[in-house]
């Protein structure tokens, strides 16, 4: 088996792409470790709710310096000086048994948790587009870059046959011109293809890491098919029962009305039991030594009557702030109902489109096969023949783009109903030819007149 076989065989495809893309894009590294860390606020929240334990202790050398010796006697003897060493140990528990503050702040870190969750899933599918499209361009790119590269070399054919029919007198000088500007009318085409393949590998490399050698195309078999339920309302139901970006806004306020309700708890006494049991030595002992163990146990009130109006300034900054959150669940189906409807419109226009290009492809080929053949009966000019040329190519590329169009649409149109996940993009990748690769590297075409 040749060497370029056995690469072909081992074409990547999307799916293992996609792991790829998990493993080594830095800027999905980043999700998940934050999605983890926002994960540990309801523990934190629920831990102001369990009792609190703290050990204290102390040592302090004492010394006294007396300014009246007569007046401090130790054993009927004047003293004018004194050190003594002192030594404490406290432990303290605070349980809260009254506190709103504290349980509606637990209540909010709930619903921030699911909040968490819903944006992870959301980042998630962005992710997963991202990796597709990225992938898809690449693809797209290599395929247009192939067709610009058959124009060229068919021009440049086309050039040499005009140049070597002048030189034997049979046709005119403004053939061989025309002919010539269409010729490097392609080159130029060509260069910028090549440029766009290189800046999607790039892209694609961003999110890898690398640029895979060779990418599994698409099929050419692949049929375009109409989404199913191929109702657009049905999709737009949907996108509002899955949506994560319409959860999260669901959810935003929810925590918003949570936060109003931990700003109105500042009008609310907080009740806490306090146990304290301690030890006391000090060395030598005095008179006025008190060692020995002490234990306490009661209840702690803190009422809150005046904190110069901020507490009422407080609720009222939250009560805007959660209204301003249910309004932005307005905004949020607005934006999918439309991101929706666009990408269903789209995508049946683009099934349309493919079928009407891959008849036009054909008879364009067919128009530009008689053009030449007309030129050569002398019934045809020879700007028929490159316009033919011309047209029979740019409907390739039109089919090319429609393909692959169509394909990103459905990808888009998943993501917006909150279906883009690893099962969706295995349907898609079901789309590709793993035993085929697609072109990695950019060949140029001779430019030998």
């Amino acid at each position: 088996m040749s060497t370029s076989a056995s690469t072909a065989a081992f074409a990547q495809d999307l799916l293992e792409t996609y792991r790829q893309a998990q493993a080594h894009d830095p800027s999905w590294q980043v999700t998940v470790n934050q999605y983890l860390a926002d994960q540990q606020q309801e523990r934190l929240a629920l831990g102001g709710l369990l009792p609190t334990v703290g050990l204290s202790g102390a040592i302090n050398r004492n010394r006294f310096q007396s300014d009246n010796p007569q007046g401090n006697m130790l054993l009927g003897q004047p003293v004018n000086s004194s050190a003594s060493t002192s030594r404490q140990a406290a432990l303290a528990v605070r349980q809260p048994l009254f506190r709103m503050d504290l349980w509606q702040q637990y209540q909010q870190a709930k619903v921030a948790t699911s909040l968490n969750d819903s944006r992870f899933i959301s980042d998630q599918q962005d992710f997963i587009l991202r990796v597709a499209e990225a992938y898809f361009e690449v693809l797209r790119a290599q395929n247009l870059i192939a067709t610009l590269n058959a124009e060229q070399t068919a021009l440049q054919r086309q050039l040499n046959m005009m140049q070597a029919r002048f030189k034997e007198g049979v046709v005119a000088r403004t053939d061989v011109s025309e002919a010539a500007a269409q010729y490097q009318n392609a080159v130029a085409n060509r260069i910028a293809g090549e440029n766009q393949v290189i800046n999607a590998q790039e892209n694609l490399a961003i999110i890898l890491g690398n640029t895979p050698e060779n990418l599994a195309p698409l099929s050419s078999d692949f049929e375009a098919v109409s989404p199913v339920p191929n109702q657009i309302q049905a999709w737009v139901d949907l996108a509002k029962q899955k949506n994560p970006q319409l959860s999260q806004a669901r959810l935003q306020y929810q925590v918003a009305e949570k936060n109003r309700k931990i700003q109105q708890s500042g009008y609310y006494p907080q009740l806490d039991v306090v146990a304290q049991t301690g030890w006391n030595k000090q060395t030598p002992e005095s008179l006025i030594s008190n060692n020995g163990r002490s234990s306490a146990i009661g209840l702690e009130l803190n009422l809150p009557l005046y904190r110069g109006g901020r507490t009422q300034t407080a609720v009222t900054q939250a009560s805007y702030q959660a209204i301003a959150a249910r309004d932005q669940i307005d905004v949020a189906e607005r934006q999918v109902t439309g991101s929706v409807r666009s990408s269903f419109i789209n995508l049946n226009t683009d099934r349309a489109r493919i079928e009407a290009r891959q008849q036009a492809m054909q008879s364009s080929r067919l128009v530009a096969q008689s053009s030449q053949a007309g030129y050569d009966l002398g019934l045809r000019t020879m700007v028929d023949v490159l316009l033919a040329q011309r047209n029979s190519f740019a409907a390739e590329q039109d089919y090319i783009n429609a393909r692959y169009d169509y394909v990103l649409n459905m990808l888009r149109l998943k993501h917006a109903t909150g279906q883009l996940d690893t099962d969706a993009l295995a349907e898609i990748n079901q789309w590709l030819d793993n035993s085929l690769a697609g072109n990695a590297s950019v060949t140029k075409p001779s430019t030998d007149q």
